[in-house]
């Protein structure tokens, strides 16, 4: 996710929003991140954009790739694998 703050601690803090999520960060820093988050409302926003986004991804229907378009990619995946 792309961090909209001027921050530099704030952009850092933003690259490991998964990390929080997902219950991935150690204790310390998770603490760390809640302090900040408690006080800044751009990370706030940021947090709340990317669990958005993860629940519409969950509740999203998926769709088959129509024939035509798979046929095409593998042509097109073909053609790059003798250009190497």
């Amino acid at each position: 996710m792309t961090c909209t703050c001027d921050d530099a601690r704030c952009r850092e803090l933003c690259e490991r929003l998964s990390d929080y999520i997902d219950g991935e960060m150690a204790a310390p820093e998770r603490h760390e991140f809640e302090a900040h988050l408690s006080g800044c409302l751009g990370c706030r926003g940021c947090l709340q954009a990317l669990r958005r986004t993860i629940l519409l991804c969950r509740h999203t229907a998926r769709q088959p790739v129509p024939s035509g378009v798979s046929a095409r990619l593998g042509v097109l995946v073909r053609s790059l694998s003798k250009a190497d």
